[in-house]
């Protein structure tokens, strides 16, 4: 399960966004779009709309391991600013739905280990 691609620099990340949205807009209907658009949401570190958009793929495909680990990175990224109020369970079980999927996939077992350390 190749995740993505980095984009490196803030105005970048921006492009990608902005590009990405309007896809989406145009095609409200289509899980890989709204799967770009959790990634590229997540790289310019906009973590509660990287969530909403893996929502969007979710509720298309609700077996898509991509968006369950972008709805988990985006949680994971968004627990980190109150570590103590965070649903650490919850966050967990994204990446765990996600190695169940794909469980060759070496990023859901890595974000899970992940938020312990974050969570302290």
């Amino acid at each position: 399960m190749k995740l993505e691609a980095r984009i490196e620099d803030s105005a970048t990340a921006r492009g990608v966004v902005s590009a990405a949205r309007s896809v989406v807009a145009r095609y409200p209907q289509s899980a890989a779009a709204a799967e770009v658009l959790a990634q590229a949401e997540l790289q310019a570190k906009n973590y509660a709309e990287a969530s909403a958009a893996a929502d969007k793929v979710l509720a298309i495909e609700p077996k898509s391991p991509k968006a369950l680990v972008y709805k988990g990175r985006a949680e994971l990224e968004l627990a980190k600013k109150s570590p103590q109020s965070a649903n650490w369970s919850a966050i967990r079980g994204w990446f765990s739905k996600a190695n169940h999927l794909d469980p060759s996939a070496p990023q859901p077992l890595m974000y899970y280990y992940d938020t312990f350390v974050d969570q302290g």
